[in-house]
């Protein structure tokens, strides 16, 4: 709905939001002009038509005009005030009572102008003003003709404000808007609930949440927009002539009215932003009413119903025009300004998108049709359309938008087709190919009938006439893959994408399209980049972790130096973050250089001045159109912002974003081509690597005795690159030299003469790099290598040369789909400049999905529906495929190759080292996933000392194939940033259990052992909280090399309980993978992989599952419907079959915990199968085995059991044979605290071999005492859980409190897992509460049994703790006669260490261990201030005063050493340890009296730098010492004795001990009383 006579200004609501609110419905959106509105405009036209003419000055207009609009229309009272200033109150008993009013209005006359005014006398700063001193949030502004609604500074956007026009609802009957007047500005909204809360916030919050669900709407209706474009684009293309039959144009042909379609959108998108952001277009008449998009809406929602018409193209022509405009400029036409051209190649009509734009003629329905779509919502009862307000829409929400589009391929009907909505996706197909999914799939047919009137498939509708179509065949038998617990993972956490269509499932029909119709269907185009589109929480926190320390502070020339790169950059989402962030920091760094007058290279196309205001958000900039704040942006696009895209659609589309977000006034386009580039950033070729082959295998072209080609002719490449970068400088300094006048047309095409220079320059180099990277596809180049080198120095000849090869056409194919990209040839002055080779920052959200061949996304293009199949679905509809269309097993097995080849590029061709990584002589590079190369890419792009901020898989910090990338991190990185998710709140839109990490790291090696980091968070919110966060863990290298040997691979910690518990628990045990004595000496196996080894439980002849019937006949216990047999029968069905040579196959679904036999079996092995293509039949005794799927979320991530003697295991059950018991080794394996550590290290969906053999488990010894639990089957013992098994429990209890007892842990401990395990808590309540109190009982054992052992054997002492001091070990009998034992007080030394581990457990944060220095002048304080009597030995140190016996006599080696209450980091510096616990109940015993004391001591000093702690120690050691020798204490005499002794003379010179500090010093010792000793009535100074 369109409001005439409001204005909102600056975003003050949301635009969107008006319409919605006061539309007609319930509630607030009843119908807006109702009765009492009614009444109330009739007498807003009585007040205004009495005081119109007559109210000339202010207080005339007061009093004739305000008073009875605020009194009899809203409800107010005004009061008294001054200077035009006053309050408005409820009533004149509530002004007279002094109540606070509600809002201050300026009382204006009739036609003042509110703008009007310099400085503090502008009426909106005088409202200001009011506002902030009443200590109110909202103000009105009144005249004759308008009325305005503000907020107090700082609420909100600077400068919004909500405008009604009352000259115009008095002039023109405009009931709609007189309602939204009068529902916002009455007196109801501003009155307080009894919360103190005023209704209008509530209207303001929901305004919030209202735009943001507009622009998800956005998504769908651009998608729309761009297939009406591109159809509407081939239809005019047959029309002309140009093309014959649009169902048989090429799909080159397609892609480029595809592409000039998205062009012209593109356009329409940037002008609708500048109309938006520029009020001079709006304030341009002729402009607006002739050429205005916005205005041209404007004219088409006033007539919504209007009938365009199919043969008049006037729309289309008058957007045409406006691109000219664009493009060429709008000359001066008095009274209005001229409109500049933009330039750049968006507008230009000489573009191959341009020329089939300017030569097209659009119908007007098309182009009204795209425009209504673009620019407003679809229509929704009572309220029809909604504008989209391109001011508040940022532009990474369009962003997001667009990049759906890459999802999509152009398509034209061959024939009749139907769009169906199955299962979430739709799907394009022919009406027999409904039918013939029909019969297969049993689909349910829904929607309108019209769309298969007709066709093959309209008797699939219940609205077509019924057939007998016979029953359908329920035997469906046929070799299925597994269900979806069986299928296979992508990376860690991910959820297969495609899992079939399942029977029954609904069909709902979408549309029909007929013969060359457009349409876009899903493709691999955005599965091939394998990119999401990334929350703007999570780019705003890597933006400021990795370039906050670069630019935070900096002068304009070094935030102007840096260079900023996105790999992957899609729609530059990360680029324009990082551009507001450096543009804000440019903002500040000019105004603290330049004030108010701003630099000289500034100058205004708006008129405004340049401001200082540099503090205000991006957000606020924009919406007050600061030109200062636009203009450093686009200084940074130009300078700063580099971005590389395998997708040309997409590089175009980020070239636009940025486009719009550093438009500045009337300046021409940002020219940033040269910056932001189409290729492959992990494909190309490096200088260095010229003279080496692109894969190893292929043997080095260079003759014996010859000198190296890199030597020959390297030195002539790098002069080339030299001078092409010398050239590409100028681009960025074009206007330096005062030839060019900056800011123009001029400048840009100076800009982009250079830019070709330097494309000539490097052609012979780009050239020949292409041809090396290129040969691992097409090996006869390299043969030729030595002689293509010859003509480096010829650029002419080697082109001719290359030419005349037969392998040219072959290698052009290559390059234009590979799109190599070659960074010193793309980049040149960026990997050329001797200062800083390489760039500073890297971000982005690399591509996820693997690079490996995928038969979906081959097949798709031939058979849309190919996702519809699985397992021997998919592989019959392949085999229908190749029969139906020749070549294709040929096309498909060069597709094949070409991504394995690169794939063997990227792993084994010398450019990633820390791919394939070694552990114990074996690889563990894994899968070729994208985001791995890109990290390390984005290492290698870097300086040293260049910072990567990336959003990457949890993969990177636990699975096995990113060990080489761990190593990389801890040894040639810091990282600096570590925050990981879990997407269970669907912070992507992809499988909630899959999970990553924002990381940033800088380049270089690391400063300190590890760092902090988080696990499985879920609130974005968390990220720009500058709260302490308890859950923040350290991880440490030192730590990862025996908790992950050999991989490092991180442990999902959530908190540092998690943390403490692992250590001890791995603390002097072997891990399940290790070998030896007092190990497992455990083996991990695959027995039968279910698609490859399908044919050992697969009847050859009918393609069926061997089955029980049909091995053993209709015998009793079989059955002739799946699994074949009663299960009441089982244990005869396995005997028989097994006598007949087939066993069992167990799957994953098929187990429990201590449990087999869940579900039916379906498939039976047939031995003698296994013995011909094994050798060998399978292992015949039981066999431990364990899930494969899990995932630490799961109610429980470990579920192991025991198969029953001659079974067999699927690829979804690994086995795992050791010295151990069967039973034994599966109690352990299931134990709760066990599952705990597996839970922390799984951070995918497989529980992999790697994760297990690194899980932590006792010694054999100790397995072989510790009591088991047996495996039962479902089928005798009833159940499905353990849970149900209540007659178990306490077996399966004291199970896992042994295991629990052999890690070491106590009861507290055991507590603290169980409540980690929510899930379970939630499904086996009767189970978990059990196991609750029994651990309950098991603590109350546990302080009985210590009760005893005090009466017992230390009776004189009051607990446990006692025989610790006394060092008498816990648990070994006292070997002294009850007469001779004695209670003993504990040691110095050992009251001294638990002082010691007492204050570094209170100083410590995670991640920041605590120096001796620092503890140990705390300490100091500490006695000080409470008179421990344990610290008496300070000697006189150059550091200050200091006990050596803290450290040599015993106490520290105590903390650490004996009692493990703290963990050394290195020489100096600690952090609690394990048993920490024990050192703070002991400092309970000896502080107990003076806690507080300490405690304060504590909390005062704990945030003194180490320098200050220094200062305060010695300067009271000092004054101790002179008031022992009877001396007064004063600033003099201080600093005489320090200059007296020879340790502190040198302290002098130091900053820490000026004549003020040392004053303020003394002062705060006299506070704490640390100085009571002083002699009394003399001048302390």
């Amino acid at each position: 709905m369109i409001f005439r006579h409001l204005r909102n200004v600056r975003g003050f609501f949301s635009d969107y939001y008006l319409g919605s609110v006061f539309g007609r419905g319930r509630g607030r959106r009843k119908q807006i002009s109702d009765r009492e509105t009614g009444i109330a405009y009739r007498r807003f036209l009585r007040i205004y038509e009495r005081a119109e003419g007559r109210a000339f000055d202010a207080s005339l207009c007061r009093e004739q005009f305000i008073r009875p609009l605020l009194r009899d229309v809203l409800g107010f009272h005004l009061g008294a005030g001054e200077n035009r200033i006053h309050y408005l109150f409820r009533s004149a008993e509530d002004e007279a009572n002094d109540a606070k009013p509600l809002l201050p209005v300026y009382c204006g006359s009739w036609d003042e102008d509110l703008d009007s005014g310099r400085g503090s006398a502008v009426p909106m700063r005088r409202l200001e003003r009011a506002l902030t001193g009443a200590d109110l949030s909202y103000g009105f502004l009144i005249t004759g003709e308008c009325i305005r609604l503000v907020r107090a500074p700082g609420d909100g956007p600077r400068g919004a404000y909500l405008e009604v026009d009352l000259a115009g609802l008095a002039t023109d009957e405009d009931p709609e808007s007189f309602a939204v007047f009068y529902r916002l500005f009455t007196f109801s909204q501003y009155q307080p609930d009894d919360q103190g809360r005023l209704p209008i916030r509530q209207v303001e919050a929901e305004s919030r949440e209202h735009a943001e669900k507009v622009s998800e709407d956005l998504k769908r209706t651009v998608f729309t927009a761009a297939e009406s474009l591109t159809g509407g684009l081939l239809q005019d293309a047959v029309r002309r002539g140009s093309v014959a039959d649009p169902a048989t144009i090429t799909e080159t042909e397609r892609m480029a009215y595809r592409d000039a379609a998205l062009t012209a959108l593109y356009r329409i998108l940037f002008i609708l932003y500048a109309e938006a952001r520029d009020p001079r277009l709006d304030e341009h008449k002729l402009y607006r009413e002739a050429y205005s998009i916005l205005g041209l809406v404007d004219d088409l929602l006033r007539d919504p119903t209007r009938d365009w018409p199919e043969n008049s193209a006037g729309l289309w022509m008058r957007l045409k025009a406006l691109f000219r405009i664009y493009d060429q400029g709008l000359p001066r036409i008095t009274p209005w300004e001229h409109i500049p051209p933009r330039g750049g190649d968006l507008f230009k009509a000489d573009t191959p998108d341009g020329r089939l734009l300017d030569a097209a003629e659009l119908p007007d329905r098309i182009i009204v049709r795209v425009l209504l779509d673009l620019t407003t919502t679809a229509p929704r009862r009572g309220i029809g359309r909604e504008r989209v307000s391109f001011r508040e829409l940022d532009i990474e929400q369009l962003g997001a938008v667009y990049e759906g589009l890459l999802e999509y391929e152009p398509q034209v009907a061959q024939n009749t087709t139907i769009e169906v909505r199955v299962q979430g996706r739709i799907y394009a197909l022919p009406p027999g190919e409904i039918a013939r999914l029909y019969e297969e799939k049993a689909l349910i047919l829904k929607g309108d009938f019209a769309v298969v009137a007709g066709t093959e498939a309209e008797y699939l509708h219940p609205e077509a006439p019924e057939e007998d179509d016979g029953e359908a065949d329920v035997e469906d038998e046929l070799v299925q893959d597994e269900d979806a617990e069986n299928a296979q993972t992508d990376i860690e956490g991910e959820e297969p994408e495609d899992k079939g269509v399942k029977k029954g499932a609904a069909a709902r029909l979408v549309r029909r399209l007929e013969r060359g119709d457009f349409h876009f269907v899903p493709g691999s185009a955005r599965k091939g980049t394998g990119s999401f589109y990334t929350p703007l929480p999570l780019v705003r926190d890597l933006v400021y972790h990795a370039l906050g320390p670069l630019a935070e502070g900096k002068s304009p020339a070094e935030i102007e130096s840096l260079r900023v790169l996105d790999p992957a950059c899609g729609s530059a989402h990360f680029l324009v973050e990082a551009m507001r962030f450096l543009g804000r920091e440019l903002h500040r760094a000019y105004a603290e250089g330049y004030g108010a007058k701003g630099p000289p290279q500034f100058r205004s196309t708006t008129g405004q001045r340049w401001d200082s205001d540099w503090q205000v958000s991006d957000e606020e900039a924009r919406a007050t159109n600061s030109e200062a704040r636009a203009w450093c942006k686009r200084r940074i696009a130009e300078r700063c912002l580099f971005g590389v895209d395998l997708n040309p659609t997409a590089v175009n589309l980020a070239r636009v974003a940025l486009w719009i977000e550093s438009l500045a006034g009337d300046r021409p386009l940002t020219y940033f081509e040269h910056h932001v580039r189409c290729g492959n950033s992990l494909l190309g070729t490096w200088l260095k690597r010229l003279d080496d082959p692109p894969l190893p295998s292929m043997e080095k072209r260079q003759p014996n005795g010859q000198i190296s080609l890199y030597t020959t002719f390297a030195d002539h490449v790098r002069k080339v690159v030299h001078e092409a970068a010398e050239t590409r400088r100028l681009i960025d300094r074009a206007a330096d030299g005062g030839d060019v006048e900056p800011e123009t047309i001029e400048e840009q095409e100076f800009k982009q003469y250079q830019l070709r220079e330097a494309e000539r320059i490097l052609g012979a180099a780009r050239l020949l790099f292409d041809l090396r990277s290129s040969s691992a596809f097409i090996p006869e180049i390299w043969g030729e290598w030595t002689v293509l080198c010859g003509y480096v120095t010829k650029p002419g000849q080697l082109e001719a040369y290359a030419r005349s090869r037969p392998w040219w056409d072959a290698f052009e194919q290559v390059r234009r789909r590979e799109r190599f990209l070659h960074w010193e040839l793309e980049f040149p002055e960026v990997f050329l400049d001797p200062a800083r080779p390489g760039f500073d920052v890297v971000l982005g959200n690399p591509p996820w999905d693997k690079i490996k061949p995928d038969k979906k996304e081959f097949y798709g293009k031939y058979d849309i529906f190919i996702r519809a199949f699985v397992g021997g679905e998919l592989d019959r509809r392949i085999a229908e495929l190749h029969a139906a269309i020749p070549g294709l097993t040929d096309e498909f097995r060069a597709y094949e190759d070409r991504v394995k080849t690169v794939a063997a590029c990227l792993k084994k061709g010398g450019d990633y080292e820390f791919q394939d990584w070694k552990v114990d002589g074996r690889n563990t590079g894994g899968d070729p996933d994208k985001f791995k190369f890109f990290v390390e890419r984005a290492h290698q792009v870097v300086y040293a000392g260049g910072r990567v901020g990336l959003v990457v898989p949890s993969a990177i910090y636990n699975n096995e194939g990113c060990t080489g990338l761990r190593y990389m991190l801890l040894d040639d990185s810091q990282v600096e940033r570590f925050y990981a998710f879990e997407n269970r709140k669907k912070i992507f839109d992809i499988d909630s259990r899959y999970k990553f990490v924002n990381l940033v790291f800088r380049k270089g090696k690391p400063e300190a052992d590890g760092f902090e980091a988080a696990f499985m968070r879920h609130e974005l919110d968390e990220l720009i909280s500058t709260n302490w966060k308890p859950w923040m863990v350290p991880v440490k290298k030192s730590e990862l090399k025996y908790l992950s040997s050999g991989t490092l691979a991180f442990l999902e910690y959530r908190n540092p309980r998690d943390r403490e518990i692992v250590l001890r628990m791995y603390e002097g045990r072997p891990l399940l993978g290790d070998q030896g004595s007092g190990t497992w000496n455990a083996r991990f196996y695959t027995e039968f992989h279910m698609t490859n080894d399908r044919e050992l439980w697969t009847d050859p002849r009918t393609g069926k599952l061997w089955n029980p019937r049909q091995i053993l006949g209709n015998v009793p216990g079989t059955t002739d419907r799946p699994p074949y047999y009663d299960p009441a029968a089982w244990p005869e069905i396995r005997e028989r079959m097994a006598e007949k040579g087939f066993w069992p196959l167990y799957e994953g679904k098929h187990i429990e915990q201590f449990l087999v036999d869940i579900k039916p079996i379906e498939r039976w092995v047939r031995l003698e199968a296994a013995m011909k293509k094994y050798d060998q039949v399978p292992d015949p005794g039981p066999k431990v085995v364990f899930r494969d799927i899990a995932s630490n979320t799961n109610e429980r991530t470990c579920i192991a059991a025991v198969l029953p003697e001659k079974s067999c295991a699927g690829h979804t059950l690994a086995r795992l044979v050791t010295d151990e018991a069967p039973n034994v080794a599966t109690t352990v394996l299931n134990a709760i605290v066990v599952d705990f550590t597996i839970r922390l290290r799984t951070a995918a969906t497989h529980l992999s071999f790697t994760y297990m053999s690194r899980v932590a488990v006792p010694q054999s010894a100790v397995v072989q005492r510790l009591p088991s639990v047996g495996t039962m089957s479902a089928l005798t013992s009833g159940a499905q859980h353990v849970s149900d098994l209540m007659t178990i429990w306490d077996c399966v209890w004291s199970a896992n409190r042994a295991v629990a007892e052999a890690y070491g842990l106590t009861p507290d401990d055991f507590e603290y897992i169980l409540s980690t395990f929510l899930v379970f808590a939630r499904k086996c309540p009767e189970f978990y509460a059990y196991l609750r109190e029994r651990v309950s009982e098991w603590k109350r054992q546990t302080v009985e049994i210590k009760r005893e052992v005090r009466t017992r054997v230390f009776p004189k002492h009051t607990g446990v703790t006692e025989a610790a001091e006394a060092s008498v070990p816990y648990g070994i009998k006292a070997r002294r006669s009850a007469s001779s034992t004695k209670s003993r007080e504990a040691p110095t030394q050992f009251k001294q260490a638990v002082i010691f581990a007492w204050v570094v457990y209170q100083l410590y944060s995670p991640g920041y261990p605590v120096s001796r220095y620092r503890a140990g002048k705390m300490i100091y304080l500490i006695e000080r201030a409470v008179q421990l009597g344990l610290f008496r030995n300070y000697l006189k140190q150059a550091a200050g005063p200091y006990d050596p016996n803290l450290r040599y006599r015993g106490p520290e080696g105590i903390a650490t050493h004996q009692r493990q209450w703290l963990v050394a980091v290195d020489d100096t510096h600690f952090e609690p340890g394990p048993r920490i616990d024990e050192a703070l109940n002991y400092a309970e015993r000896y502080i107990h009296i003076s806690r507080a004391q300490a405690s304060a001591v504590i909390k005062q000093f704990r945030t003194y730098q180490d320098d200050t702690l220094g200062r305060w120690t010695t300067v009271d050691l000092a004054a101790r010492e002179l008031i022992a020798q009877g001396s007064v204490v004063t600033v003099e005499s201080i600093l005489a004795h320090l200059s007296a002794s020879e340790e502190w003379a040198h302290k002098l010179d130091q900053k820490e001990f000026t004549l003020e500090l040392i004053t303020g010093t003394l002062s705060g010792l006299r506070n704490f009383g640390f100085l009571s000793g002083e002699r009394e009535g003399k001048n302390r100074g």
